[in-house]
């Protein structure tokens, strides 16, 4: 087993721990992408708990008149609690909504400040191996704007292989 290979004829040597690094680099690299879809999920249901939360504010002090007349029920508010729906007094449902949208707004923000951890490490493994190895090793390019989601990676070569 080999501990290190010249690189493209020069003489710089790829070490095991420059493997490491790079290996450091990858599991950054699928962390990255983890926290951006945890992200866009976490700010997707704070968009839904504000949403509902403004739909609130916008019905009728008395509640909805097709609840009334349907149901014959006093003033409140049909929420869907997995496949039922429980009736909930409109201040006891915005207080529910505003404590799950503060809940996901912290959880957006810590997940934010955890991927631009992520980026900077990678960032600096990056710049690291860059600075040794020149353009021998390639490790895609880190930023807040990157858009490199991989939309239906190797589906469309299994589907060709079966026909």
């Amino acid at each position: 087993g080999g501990g290190t290979k010249a690189i493209g004829g020069s003489d710089e040597h790829f070490s095991y721990e420059d493997q490491l690094e790079l290996n450091r680099f990858a599991g950054y690299n699928e962390r990255r992408k983890e926290l951006k879809q945890e992200l866009a999920d976490a700010t997707a249901a704070a968009d839904s708990f504000r949403d509902a939360a403004d739909e609130i504010l916008m019905m009728p002090a008395d509640g909805p008149d097709h609840l009334k007349t349907l149901r014959n029920l006093p003033a409140g508010l049909g929420f869907r609690w997995g496949e039922t729906y429980n009736d909930w007094n409109p201040e006891a449902a915005t207080e529910w909504l505003e404590s799950k949208l503060e809940a996901a707004n912290q959880e957006a923000e810590n997940l934010e400040t955890e991927l631009e951890q992520v980026q900077k490490e990678m960032q600096e493994i990056r710049k690291s191996m860059q600075e040794r190895f020149g353009d021998a090793v390639q490790l895609e390019q880190v930023s807040d704007d990157s858009e490199e989601e991989e939309k239906g990676g190797g589906d469309d070569d299994d589907e060709e292989l079966s026909d």
